[in-house]
Parts: C-alpha cells; structure tokens; sequence
C-alpha cells in the first residue's frame, strides 16, 4: 500500500486544526462516502490515507484528542497498511453511533461539531450526510452546535504539497499506461475488452478502484459513456472518452482519442487544433492569475 510520510500527516494534521481553532470547531466529522468513484471520501482520506476499492472509512477528528477513523470491518488490515492513524476501528457502518462513542471516550458534551460534506460541494451539493446521522448526533449531543465544515476542508486541501503532486504525477502516468493498451486492439473486440484492459493495466501498476473511465466507440462520437457495452469494435471506428489514473486517492485524467485503424484526416485536424488550444491555455495558468483570465485565454485560442 502506498505510504505518506509522518511529516506530511503533521502538516496535514496542523493545518486543519489551525483552521479548526480559528473557526471554533472542536471535532470534524468526516463521512464515510465513497460515491463519485471515491472522490466523496477525499476529506477522510486526507487526514488518514484510508481508502480506495469501495472502502467506506468516516473519521472523527477532535481538535485536543487524537483522531479515529472507523471502516465497516476488517479494522486490522489498515492499522497494519497505513502508518498515520493507529486508532482504526470496525464500525459496521453505524456512523452516528461511532461518532457518539469516540466523543463520549473523550468527554464531549457542548461544544462545536464541524460535518464535512453537509453541502455546497460542486458536484454534490446536497451533500454526502445522511439526515438520519445528524438528527442523532443532535439528540445524543444537545448541548452541542453542528456546523458545516465542508469549506474548512476545501480550502485545506486546495494547495497540494510535494508529497501530493507526486501522487498526482504518478496517477497521470498510470492513465498514459492505461490509454495505451489501445494499441493491443483490433476488429472484433468489444467496448469491454477495451475497459478491461485499462482496469487490468490501471491495478497492475498499484492503482485504487474505483477510477472513472468513460469511453465509447463507432463512427462518429465526440464523448464516452459512463458503461461500457457489447459493441463489437470495426475498422475506422472513434475510441474516445476520459481515462483517470488513481492513486492513493489523487487522481490523473487525460483525453486521447483513438481511430482503429486509418485515420480520419478531417478529425487529425481537429485534434490539433484542440491540442493548440490546450498549449494556450496551460500557458496561460500561472499563480496570480484569475480563473476569468484562464477562460479569456481560452476563448481567444478557440476563436484562432
């Protein structure tokens, strides 16, 4: 298993309880959501390294006490496979009654819960907690005040260390790897031997389950599909879509269309010229510039 180095843990672990002090939150809970191909377990596994392959951890974090993160079983392998939290725990899923236990161990009665992942998130905005979890927390914990702590982590998060750019460049990798089992196919195969292999090469080079790989086939496409399906491959043929390398929860996605077989010079054309647009751009993202600068850049390279 991927290991990160204690240092990075006490970065981690310092900054967020900094930006806990300074917001008045005494634990954060964060859930145990898997959804969006593990993208929704991106707080917990920030603080712990625990997850990948569908494993559902929720960690409660006070801000005086040190952190526990409570998986569904099998607690044993991961205070053996990761090297950051020594209090792993079978939860079985039970999330409100977990977090009550380890805020009763450490005498928490009033005070400030901080929820992760209550909303506003892009791509999940009415959150990732059940109502379920947080009606019993506030019948356990009257005295206490539940507060959204999804910005505290977000703006955590958002400037990456050495350690995680790493992370990222070898998760970029695996995709190359991953596109280029193309090459291997031929008339006759199918959209699920083409998924297979990417799946196949993405778990050979140390890659986590679940990673979004969106692709699709036929004559004329212009975007993948989140399922691949029994279409037999034929000569000529489009392969695009988007292919995510994912490693130690960092993520690498890249877009390189295919043709089985000759190309097709009008769709070279426009592959270049897509290409020229992406260099434009990636110049023009440097720190201090705004994202409305990036788009600006954008428009005046699609505009050429």
């Amino acid at each position: 298993m991927p290991r990160l180095s204690l240092a990075e843990r006490d970065r981690r672990h310092a900054l967020v309880r900094g930006k806990m002090e300074a917001a008045g939150i005494d634990v954060l809970v964060l859930p145990a959501a898997t959804g969006r191909w593990e993208q929704n377990l991106a707080d917990s596994r920030y603080l712990t390294t625990i997850g990948g392959f569908a494993t559902e951890a929720l960690t409660v974090f006070p801000r005086e006490h040190a952190p526990t993160c409570y998986v569904f079983n099998r607690a044993k392998f991961w205070q053996d496979a990761q090297g950051w939290i020594p209090d792993v725990r079978d939860g079985r899923n039970r999330w409100a009654e977990n977090v009550a236990e380890r805020l009763s161990e450490i005498g928490f009665k009033r005070g400030r819960i901080g929820i992760a992942g209550l909303g506003g998130l892009t791509r999940s905005p009415d959150g990732l907690v059940t109502h379920r979890t947080v009606e019993r927390l506030k019948a356990q914990f009257p005295a206490a005040e539940i507060v959204d702590a999804t910005p505290l982590m977000l703006d955590a998060r958002k400037v990456k260390s050495a350690e995680e750019i790493a992370l990222m460049e070898r998760s970029t990798a695996m995709a190359e790897k991953m596109v280029g089992t193309v090459h291997a196919l031929r008339p006759g195969d199918t959209e699920r031997t083409l998924y297979a292999g990417m799946v196949a090469k993405l778990v050979a080079e140390g890659g986590d389950l679940p990673a979004m790989i969106l692709i699709g086939s036929g004559p004329a496409l212009d975007h993948g599909s989140f399922v691949p399906t029994d279409r037999t491959l034929a000569a000529g043929d489009l392969i695009v879509g988007e292919v995510e390398g994912h490693y130690a929860g960092y993520s690498g996605q890249i877009v390189r269309p295919a043709v089985l077989g000759r190309v097709i010079p009008a769709y070279r054309d426009l592959v270049e010229a897509a290409s020229a647009v992406f260099a434009e751009v990636l110049a023009a993202m440097k720190p201090g510039v705004a994202l409305g600068e990036v788009a600006s850049a954008y428009e005046r390279a699609v505009a050429r």
